[in-house]
């Protein structure tokens, strides 16, 4: 069954997803009215909008204009993403504006926050929700997901570098192949500039790789979960994506592969779990 999904990105990521839902609050602000707005039409997956899912509203709060588009899970489950990359202090005001008009709106649901230093992830919905799967959210997911944080500034950096085979976050060579950016990703047991190889093709390419490894099994998913909401904010809209599963030749563990991929192919993101160990590839092809 598809089910419909709201993003909203400001600064680094601050995205929403939604399931159908009851009669909302009423609001008088702006920016309350438009979270109302997107609510309502993300009921009839966006219909309101148009055939071509253009019409809807901004997410503009306190002067800072937040800029919205249509977007697609794996599973087909409608998004509408809103995002702007603005300084600490107007994302920290815009957060807090549109987290007070969410909580106004839906005062039943349960708003899980995270705060560590000046970053901020939200996970909400009913109290018996539960974190969505790889391929996007089902009936009984959280509906509701927003984030402010530097990661994700980081994370642009990278995937912009790769219009330049990541000239732009090079730093000195590490050895004749690869190289230390300037870009870390937090959390990350290692992150380097390599070279890439497309078998069985032998085309060769440039990619900016980081490697995670976690305590445990269920905390590697939720961080390639994590990881894929994050890429999805910087896709531009002609880029698919697809997810599948896989063994490792020589151990037989499962991998969980994402792919997002550019028209024609020229650039491609990939994420893998495998057991604790993550995986991000922003690769750009020769």
């Amino acid at each position: 069954m598809r089910l419909s999904k709201i993003a909203v990105q400001s600064i680094s990521i601050l995205c929403f997803c939604f399931l159908p839902i009851l009669a909302l609050a009423q609001c008088t602000d702006q920016p309350c009215q438009n979270l109302q707005n997107i609510l309502d039409a993300a009921v009839t997956d966006f219909r309101p909008y148009g055939a071509d899912k253009t019409g809807g509203p901004e997410l503009s709060t306190n002067g800072v204009k937040i800029a919205c588009q249509m977007r697609a899970w794996a599973n087909n489950v409608s998004m509408y993403m809103c995002y702007a990359q603005v300084s600490q202090q107007d994302a920290q005001n815009s957060y807090s504006s549109i987290l007070d008009a969410l909580k106004r709106l839906k005062p039943a649901w349960r708003f899980q926050v995270s705060s560590p230093d000046d970053d901020h992830f939200v996970r909400a919905g009913p109290p018996d929700c539960e974190n969505p799967p790889n391929d996007g959210p089902y009936i009984g997911d959280c509906p509701l997901q927003l984030q402010t944080d530097d990661f994700c500034q980081n994370l642009k950096k990278a995937f912009t570098a790769r219009l330049n085979s990541f000239d732009d976050i090079r730093t000195g060579q590490t050895n004749g192949e690869t190289s230390d950016p300037t870009v870390k990703l937090e959390g990350a047991k290692d992150c380097i500039v390599k070279k890439a190889a497309r078998l069985p093709s032998n085309e060769v390419g440039t990619e900016f790789v980081c490697h995670w490894l976690d305590t445990s099994g269920q905390a590697a998913e939720t961080r390639f979960r994590d990881l894929i909401s994050r890429v999805q904010a910087l896709l531009p809209s002609d880029w698919t994506t697809r997810q599948e599963n896989a063994s490792d030749e020589d151990t037989g563990a499962k991998i969980t592969k994402w792919y997002a991929i550019e028209p024609g192919g020229k650039h491609d993101v990939r994420i893998y779990v495998s057991g604790d160990a993550v995986g991000l590839h922003i690769t750009t092809w020769n």
